[in-house]
């Protein structure tokens, strides 16, 4: 709607209530934020990869399906177990160490490795011909403990953790030792709650034909946590509004005397934005009621303008008949009775006169006002509406950053939060070698921050491919790629090499989806 350049709008802006909801999509806010670098902003998707909105999820059938049986693994094997290490809490904010999911289609198993190996450990049951669990790289991207399916009248889905939007999920239910689902990964009852326990938002899960075992591995070209200094921080928390709602004063005081990491960073900004959000929202709250007052004072200005001006008009009026009469009489008493009476007349229309004048002035000081302040109200509001954004891209900070390296295109691509960074040209020694498929895992933080332990686990693929420490002398990731993807590592970070492209069901919502088969 046009505004109209008039105190109406003013007066309606005022009374008006402040919209301070977030736009419906977050998509681009990266762009608008005060961190974005201007050599490597985050491009618009391209073509081929396509956003892939939710869809209903695949629910799995009570029913069993008829699938040829595969050979029963030994009790010990297949026997859902907890290696006896302290599980994850899903409180907290920083995990004490990622976890990688590893299915094998084969055995019909989930092994569930931690920095110190495997963890957990059960059968499962994946999907039977014709809907069948496709082999690939994923991660989870939706919790729910009580899900029921919206396509199979309700099917329970107990524990769900869900890896596509397309449907496939890894849930609780009937497992028998042999494929048996429509696409999703069922848990045994007693072994899905302890995955539901141990397993994040964002948690690595892998679906190999055969048995792929983690690996723990150093490469120098493996990324390393970036530690932030305080004053680069501040410089960070600036744009934010300054430190306020950033960081306690115990906090400020531990800060300001060594580096901080990379989730500490994300951390203290998240809170800064936070922050802003509420200043936000106050400035609007207090631009509005200043526009109202405003509004209220130029309308009053308006109205004392409108009654100068009609006793103006009623003592001219009058002025001009007492004019008229005085010079028709002769000279006599009344006459000079007559006289008097437009005397009079002629100076009550001198004072209705400056009284106009001075309504006027009045006026035209308090009409500046008044637009001057529905301005500042309308700039507060959109500044408010802008704040969510800006807090949500600040927010993904503090999640697992992501790095996926397609050989086959000699291009590297970052993600963080479900949300695209940014994408470059790598260079790759011998690029027509293959070098198979690696999932690279940052497990947890060691001594002061600055180094991460990885795992690495080879996707078992029928092209032929080199060692993970192999693929990872062949690659050389740009420099400032390299620093950003630093300032980014924490714990559950990721590092993708694979000839296979980017699967169709990554896109707003996922990681990055790297189908294998």
């Amino acid at each position: 709607m046009r505004r109209a350049p008039s105190l109406v709008v003013a007066a309606a802006i005022a009374v008006s209530p402040i919209l301070l909801s977030a736009p419906a999509s977050a998509q681009g806010a990266w762009n608008k934020s005060p961190f974005t670098f201007s050599w490597f902003s985050a491009p618009a998707p391209r073509s081929r990869i396509r956003v892939v909105q939710p869809r209903r999820e695949r629910a799995v059938p009570t029913v069993k399906a008829a699938s040829a049986a595969l050979p029963v693994a030994s009790a010990s094997v297949i026997a859902a177990t907890s290696i006896g290490r302290t599980q994850p809490s899903a409180s907290q904010a920083a995990p004490a160490s990622a976890l990688v999911a590893v299915v094998a289609l084969d055995s019909q198993t989930i092994t569930v490795w931690d920095v110190d190996g495997p963890m957990l450990h059960s059968r499962v049951s994946t999907g039977t011909v014709g809907h069948a669990t496709p082999t690939g790289i994923y991660s989870v991207i939706q919790r729910n403990r009580y899900h029921e399916s919206n396509i199979y009248s309700g099917a329970p889905m107990p524990f769900m953790q869900r890896i596509t939007w397309s449907g496939i999920a890894l849930h609780g239910g009937v497992v028998p030792n042999y494929p048996a689902s429509h696409g999703c990964i069922r848990l045994p009852h007693d072994f899905a709650p302890k995955l539901w326990a141990a397993g994040r938002i964002g948690m690595r899960v892998l679906v190999a034909p055969t048995e792929a075992r983690a690996q723990p591995i150093s490469h120098p070209a493996l990324p390393q946590p970036l530690l932030i200094s305080p004053e680069e921080l501040d410089a960070m928390i600036a744009p934010l509004g300054g430190t306020a709602g950033a960081l306690s004063s115990l906090e400020a005081a531990a800060a300001s005397q060594r580096s901080l990491t990379p989730f500490e960073v994300a951390t203290r900004l998240k809170r800064a934005a936070a922050s802003l959000v509420e200043v936000r929202r106050t400035a609007a709250r207090d631009a509005l009621s200043q526009a109202a007052l405003a509004s209220a004072e130029a309308n009053a200005a308006i109205a004392t303008v409108r009654e100068a001006r009609q006793d103006v008009a009623d003592a001219l009026a009058e002025a001009n008949a007492q004019a008229r009469i005085a010079d028709a009489s002769a000279v006599t008493s009344v006459a000079v009775d007559r006289i008097a009476a437009k005397i009079a007349a002629d100076a009550r229309l001198a004072a209705t006169q400056s009284r106009l004048e001075s309504a006027l002035a009045e006026e035209a000081r308090k009409d500046p006002l008044a637009f001057a302040a529905a301005r500042a109200a309308r700039e507060a509001e959109d500044a408010a509406e802008e704040a969510p954004d800006l807090a949500r891209a600040v927010a993904r900070r503090a999640d697992p950053v992501s790095v996926y390296i397609n050989t086959t295109e000699g291009q590297i691509y970052v993600r963080q939060g479900f949300e695209q960074v940014l994408d470059a040209s790598i260079e790759i020694d011998d690029p027509l070698t293959p070098l198979g498929t690696h999932v690279f895992t940052a497990m947890a933080p060691t001594g002061s921050g600055n180094r991460m332990s990885w795992m690495a686990v080879t996707m078992p693929t029928s092209q032929r491919g080199g060692t993970a420490q192999q693929a990872l002398d062949r690659i050389k990731i740009p420099d400032k790629v390299r620093d950003e993807i630093a300032r980014r590592l924490w714990t559950g970070g990721s590092l993708i090499i694979s000839e296979h492209g980017i699967s169709t069901e990554t896109g707003k919502g996922t990681d990055f989806v790297i189908l294998t088969k």
